[in-house]
């Protein structure tokens, strides 16, 4: 199962350089990655960040930009908050606990 959620995952944020013939003016802004907050899925979590905010969909995918800090939370109750990038955007509620291991 979590070999098919990182597949899947991988696939999701995965992006494509193709060569465009037409130049493009417009400053680029930093990309919007897709991130999984997993202990099911989590479904309907609140999420929030600089650039980005709403809810986990049915899948616990959630938008970030790399390198900002998103804060998770449940109604007005704060699960926690960290920076996230592309190499950690698997997040888990023990990523949320300073110190959290499995044997907590």
């Amino acid at each position: 199962m979590k070999s098919f959620i990182l597949s899947v995952f991988l696939l999701l944020v995965s992006g494509c350089s193709g060569g465009g013939g037409t130049s493009n003016t417009t400053p680029q802004t930093a990309a919007t990655n897709v991130g999984m907050f997993v202990d099911g899925p989590v479904h309907g979590l609140e999420y929030s960040s600089k650039s980005h905010s709403g809810s986990t969909d049915s899948s616990g995918f959630f938008y970030f930009t790399s390198g900002e800090e998103v804060t998770f939370k449940i109604g007005s109750i704060t699960l926690g908050k960290r920076s996230i990038t592309t190499a950690n955007s698997l997040i888990t509620p023990l990523d949320l606990v300073t110190g959290g291991t499995v044997d907590d």
